[in-house]
């Protein structure tokens, strides 16, 4: 049986690999920006549960007084009772959650992931349950059509979820017609809604991906700067504001550092503007090998000047990697503009670290960084300066 399980789940995984591969247009296991898009989807999927269990909760207590003052006597009964209740003790407590998880901030994309999945099984099985007591004890079906719109309209699901869930309202509200003994008809009404909410579901998460992939696409070749491969200065303040606030709540030290490569106008006018691009492309080359992290940021600041930005390591590591960087770039032995000055390009460098229990702006981080540099290429280039230290 183990065996059998495991080949299924297999199939079923590639299947959807492939769905998403057909109807996204990517391998969404390699594509970074398919992976910003999801967190993204993930983080509205969570939000949205707010609003619509506010709705819930006022429909159900609304629908409970009304039917209970009407004398509905389908409603009275403890099954419907029990369920109706149960639903709307969740879905408060649902509220509750959601509220102090935002107002934390400490929620993950999977721990966000996994509560969407358990919120709308719940709501699912819970709303199918409310809708069996109702077409039993009255023949009306109007629960099963909200449950379907709710599903269709509100959660933006991955396709295997939304498979399972409808496959769950299609099952069930089979089972009651045939329970009931309803005439083929309604079941075939009910199967042909439970189609089309399951197509308008797909389709409604095919052209958010799409769309938003296809957006964040062109975002990114803004923000990066064709020469080098590196963020320019608009990719590194998108970056920075991904990081900065969640950086600053957790403590989390940020080392800030600023790169120039000495007398390069020099070195252009020697050996003519091609020749620096390819200077500066090896330098560059050489800052994405010691500072490959995930959450390293590496930026062309400008011309000759780079950045880099460091979360979660101390600046003694970062100033241990910038005098790897330093030598691997001598090791380079690219032949300098100015050989009174050295035989090989060289560069000057500043570092400067955040206080993380300070109101330190973004943009004083850099004027900070960008002091050191000038200090480095005051006390003769070639260097690194910090807190004023040169470095050699």
């Amino acid at each position: 049986m183990k065996y059998v399980y495991r080949e299924f789940k297999a199939i079923w995984k590639r299947f959807f690999d492939n769905f998403k591969i057909a109807f996204v247009g990517m391998d969404v296991k390699l594509d970074s920006v398919y992976r910003e898009v999801e967190s993204q989807r993930i983080k509205t999927n969570f939000v949205n549960i707010i609003p619509f269990s506010v709705f819930v909760i006022i429909f159900e207590l609304s629908s409970g007084i009304f039917n209970i003052a009407a004398g509905d006597i389908w409603y009275c009964r403890v099954g419907t009772g029990v369920a109706c209740l149960s639903f709307l003790l969740f879905n408060i407590a649902a509220y509750i959650f959601l509220e102090r998880t935002l107002a934390s901030g400490d929620a993950t994309d999977k721990s966000k992931e996994y509560f969407t999945y358990l919120y709308w099984g719940v709501y699912v099985i819970t709303a199918s349950l409310i809708n069996s007591f109702e077409t039993i004890s009255s023949g009306s079906i109007s629960s099963f059509f909200l449950t379907v719109f709710s599903l269709t309209s509100f959660a933006m699901l991955e396709p295997k979820l939304i498979f399972i869930y409808y496959f769950v309202i299609a099952a069930e509200q089979t089972a009651v017609t045939i329970i009931t003994k309803s005439s083929f008809d309604v079941l075939v009404f009910s199967l042909f809604t439970v189609a089309v909410g399951l197509f308008l579901s797909i389709f409604k998460y095919c052209t958010y991906m799409n769309r938003s992939i296809e957006t964040k696409r062109f975002e990114r070749i803004s923000e990066i700067d064709p020469l080098t491969g590196l963020l320019n200065r608009r990719g590194m303040q998108r970056s920075v504001d991904g990081i900065w606030s969640y950086c600053k709540k957790h403590s989390i030290p940020i080392t800030f550092a600023m790169l120039d490569i000495d007398y390069f106008k020099k070195y252009n006018d020697k050996y003519g503007h091609s020749q620096g691009d390819e200077c500066i492309k090896m330098i560059a080359e050489c800052i994405k090998q010691t500072f490959s992290r995930r959450t390293d940021i590496t930026c062309r600041f400008g011309g000759e000047e780079f950045i880099i930005i460091v979360a979660g390591e101390t600046e003694e590591k970062v100033l241990e990697q910038l005098k790897s960087l330093k030598r691997e770039i001598e090791n380079l032995k690219i032949k300098s503009g100015c050989p009174e000055f050295n035989e090989n390009i060289t560069v000057s460098m500043g570092i400067h670290s955040v206080d993380i229990y300070s109101t330190t702006m973004f943009r004083d981080a850099v004027l900070g960084v960008d002091a050191q540099l000038y200090n480095a290429k005051e006390h003769g280039r070639n260097c690194i300066s910090r807190k004023n230290e040169i470095i050699r």
